[in-house]
């Protein structure tokens, strides 16, 4: 179990920091996607530019910590992701012309954000396993 555990920690952090240095950088290929999204929510309170650094350094620091921190901690990194999760979910609801073509055929944007279920199994399994340990 300590092998699966530390598989999912590692993997969680490659996909979280390698997608969030992308947007720091402005170069992710998600950036158009986030950034019609922020139009839709947030766009009177802070910059696009300015979000999406931000944005990629949570996701940053979200793989950085399913990779480093244990016990009780985790949990915050948990929430964090948790709220991350909800929002790129909101995709499906807020763009629905982006991610499904027809509806419920989803086109890969909708691909892209539905993965995110496989992505909430191994954060349960290592919220599971982490518990178990305490």
């Amino acid at each position: 179990m300590q092998f699966i555990n530390l598989y999912i920690r590692i993997t969680l952090f490659v996909v979280y920091a390698y997608f969030g240095v992308w947007k720091i950088f402005g170069l992710s290929p998600a950036e158009a996607l986030v950034t019609e999204l922020y139009n839709k929510t947030l766009s009177s309170f802070l910059s696009i530019g300015s979000f999406l650094v931000i944005l990629g350094i949570v996701e940053v620091l979200i793989g950085m910590g399913f990779l480093l921190i244990t016990g009780k901690f985790l949990k915050l990194v948990i929430c964090i992701f948790s709220l991350h999760t909800v929002t790129t979910f909101a995709t499906l609801v807020l763009l629905p012309h982006t991610a499904f073509s027809p509806f419920p055929i989803p086109t890969l944007v909708g691909q892209y954000v539905i993965k995110n279920l496989a992505l909430i199994g191994l954060v349960l399994v290592l919220h599971k396993t982490n518990t178990s340990l305490e």
